[in-house]
């Protein structure tokens, strides 16, 4: 054939199986069409240095000029230089089917500083099917992740190649301006796929936070003496469900993701029309996801914890919850009382002696933070998405019933005898998050001093007025209805309160761990 001169490079510095002749590019007539057929022997050629090869009949070589046999067959095939910065060359055996892939120079995403400028990259076709893509990272200011992609269909197709494709190399972090490689093995499918042109682009980007496990359990067993407290987590519910150390001597916390909910009931909630000024319906926004007790804590995790009991003997029971206990109890009566204008905690309290053993900031949980739990996406009077099922909330009602200990069904044989009233954490049925007895058994204390009316502005992360309003309605918030409450007052959107100092029977709490 006519002679064509052409350039040759070996590229082996980043891949210890590559060390013969693996890129070529066109330097004369980059429009010609053709697949290339390269019979060649094999040659230890150095790296990042350039030779001419001039098609020739015979495959010898002399020195540093390197003769090949070349043949022009008809299947439609391109080698194109595109855009500014590089071209890659694929190859694909497909009835008249052009693909190319070219990459672009991107800048930083968002505002980042950092530079991805993209400089040589090719396919090792005809020897291999790798893709080497060379990026240079430079105004580095911070570790960064490196996304490479490619797009089809004119840009409106859009693949990750960290999901879609087999990278090696440099992938990131990336944490020093450089020179980096990849290399990229095109699988299967996306050889089989993509029609037309393809382009692949590299930038920054964001990685999502891992996603915690599902639950969260703390290891009390050793009791008030231990030093600390083993954390340990589950992906899923152990097999054959929650047994009796789950609600004894180990304390379990389910993942609740960051979100927004509706706070509060609408108009004609059935067992509202007594509460309507303190259910205002409004958007509350949580920014930080958090752990929350999948049961109220039990007598013998309060022991476990704090070495007694304030549970009144007559109703004393290791799975059970505590009972009698003030909001002051858990966080303590002086620093503990700031909430929100500290966190901090008394020393003796239980929240101090769980804090120091676990090294975790636990709490109780906010206002808001209690009902988009117990609520688990759902709006009506009930987290398991029914109302009540009669006006005023105060007959015996199955939907309840089905949800939490009340005072119509204290006498059902779940777990305790009719004067003891309450019950076993998790007799009933839990909400779609796995959280049990949200709906009565135990009141549950919460963080917030107490406001009435909450308004119907949006809110983002709401903590609550910063000191006691005072009044006739005042103290700490307190939620969910217990085992002398009608229905009415064991909805998702039932609240009121009482002060701090409270251990009135049947309050208790559960406990949130808040992520940052």
């Amino acid at each position: 054939g006519s002679e064509k001169e052409i350039s040759i490079r070996a590229i082996n510095d980043k891949d210890p199986s590559i060390n013969k002749l693996v890129h070529y590019e066109y330097v004369g007539d980059s429009d010609a069409e053709g697949t290339v057929v390269w019979n060649y022997t094999s040659l230890d050629i150095p790296k990042n240095e350039t030779y001419t090869l001039k098609e020739m009949i015979d495959s010898t070589s002399t020195g540093i000029e390197l003769s090949r046999k070349i043949a022009i067959l008809p299947e439609p095939a391109a080698l194109l230089i595109l855009g500014l910065v590089g071209a890659m060359f694929l190859r694909r055996r497909a009835k008249s089917l052009l693909v190319v892939l070219a990459f672009l120079s991107l800048g930083a995403i968002g505002a980042k500083a950092t530079t991805i400028s993209v400089g040589k990259c090719f396919q090792m076709w005809p020897f291999e099917r790798k893709v080497i893509i060379n990026y240079t990272v430079s105004d580095l200011s911070e570790t960064e992740y490196i996304n490479f992609y490619y797009t089809t269909d004119n840009g409106e197709s859009s693949y990750d190649l960290r999901d879609n494709g087999l990278l090696t190399g440099d992938v990131g972090p990336i944490s020093a301006n450089g020179n980096y490689r990849v290399v990229w093995t095109p699988d299967t499918e996306t050889m089989a796929s993509v029609k037309g042109k393809m382009k692949i682009g590299v930038d920054v980007y964001e990685p999502e936070p891992p996603t915690p496990s599902t639950y969260m359990v703390v290891d009390l067993s050793e009791g008030p003496q231990a030093s600390s407290y083993p954390i340990t987590y589950l992906d899923d519910v152990p097999s054959g469900g929650w047994s009796d150390d789950y609600k004894t001597s180990k304390m379990v916390f389910r993942y609740i993701p960051a979100g927004s909910f509706t706070m509060g009931s609408p108009s004609g909630e059935y067992g509202s029309e007594d509460y309507r000024n303190a259910e205002v319906q409004h958007d509350v926004t949580l920014t930080k996801s958090f752990y929350i007790g999948v049961f109220e804590v039990t007598q013998k995790q309060y022991e476990l914890i704090t070495g007694s009991n304030p549970t009144p003997p007559a109703k004393q029971a290791d799975d059970r919850p505590v009972e009698t206990v003030s909001y002051d109890m858990i966080r303590g009566a002086t620093e503990g009382a700031k909430w929100p204008k500290s966190d901090d905690v008394d020393d003796g309290s239980f929240l101090k002696e769980i804090r120091t053993k676990t090294n975790l900031k636990f709490n109780l949980p906010t206002d808001a933070q209690w009902e988009y739990a117990c609520r688990a996406g759902t709006d009506k009077a009930l987290n398991s998405n029914e109302n009540l099922m009669y006006p005023y909330g105060d007959s015996n009602d199955a939907h309840m019933n089905a949800v939490g200990r009340n005072s119509f069904n204290c006498t059902d044989g779940k777990g305790s005898p009719f004067y003891v009233k309450h019950t076993t954490v998790g007799c009933y049925s839990p909400n779609t998050w796995g959280i049990y007895d949200m709906h009565g058994n135990n009141r549950e204390w919460c963080l917030d001093w107490w406001q009435q009316n909450l308004g119907t502005e949006a809110v983002t992360d709401p903590e609550g007025p910063q000191t006691d309003p005072g009044g006739f309605m005042s103290g700490r918030v307190w939620r969910g209805g217990y085992f002398g409450s009608y229905p009415s007052d064991c909805r998702s959107a039932f609240r009121t309160c009482a002060t701090s100092n409270n251990t009135q029977e049947g309050f208790g709490f559960r406990l949130v761990l808040v992520l940052d």
